[in-house]
């Protein structure tokens, strides 16, 4: 059995050793981010050492992952989903060649009726036309057969709630029908990630896009292990994390 098998069998038995205290953790990190877990102790009335000692099993055991999701649009970049349909015997081909153009951030094979590839990218703006030409050529050339692209906005996050965990059965009880009726009952205004913004603006500089790309890995690393890794000053690390990466909005969550 492969290390990646081992972490899988070790994930899925440990998920069903979860508790109600690790589900009230995860809905405080969803809440509040990993960057504070004694504030998620206090908020939680619970040692910060019982936090953060779950929170490292649950990182060790391969359930949870850290990372820090950047606000695209602050940073000129705008967000569409795509399907390319390969022609039969190309499909290696045009994962490859869908791999060259590297604004994406997700990127995976899709196999079945629709034998292809699909992704994430994020594209600055000015380019949005260019993208679009080049999943033109891809047809032309006779790698693809087909495309679809999605232009859209920030996806939303949905915090971990205590309420879809059934501590009695120990595991998960989601109430599909009632979230149902709910949805149609909401009133109120989108979220701020999910409305078309009037222009994507470039709000960092190349020190911020550093900063965020290192809590992209891991959304818990300490900005004195950015400043050694990048070997820049760590006041200059403190002063972009805080008037730049945080005040600017670059930061969509955890």
């Amino acid at each position: 059995m492969g290390d990646l098998d081992v972490r899988i069998r070790d994930a899925f038995a440990t998920w069903r050793k979860l508790d109600e205290t690790d589900v009230r953790i995860l809905e405080g990190l969803s809440i509040l981010g990993p960057r504070n877990l004694a504030l998620i102790g206090k908020k939680l009335d619970l040692p910060t050492t019982t936090v953060r000692y779950r929170v490292k099993r649950m990182l060790s055991n391969s359930i949870l992952f850290l990372h820090m999701n950047p606000y695209h649009t602050n940073m000129g970049l705008k967000k569409a989903v795509i399907f390319v349909e390969a022609v039969p015997g190309y499909e290696d081909l045009l994962l490859d060649s869908l791999r060259v153009n590297d604004f994406w951030i997700n990127l995976w094979r899709m196999y079945g009726p629709y034998e292809g590839c699909g992704g994430v990218w994020t594209i600055p703006k000015r380019k949005a036309k260019s993208f679009e030409l080049y999943l033109q050529h891809l047809v032309k050339a006779g790698v693809a057969r087909s495309y679809e692209i999605n232009w859209s906005t920030c996806f939303e996050g949905i915090p971990v709630q205590t309420r879809w965990f059934s501590a009695e059965n120990e595991g998960w009880a989601f109430k599909w029908d009632e979230w149902i009726d709910e949805v149609k009952e909401i009133e109120g205004e989108l979220p701020k990630t999910l409305k078309e913004p009037e222009d994507w603006l470039i709000q960092v500089d190349k020190e911020d896009l550093l900063i965020i790309k290192e809590l992209e890995i891991n959304g818990r690393t300490s900005l004195t292990d950015i400043s050694k890794k990048l070997e820049i000053p760590l006041e200059t690390i403190k002063y972009h994390f805080r008037e730049h990466v945080s005040k600017r909005g670059s930061i969509e969550g955890y």
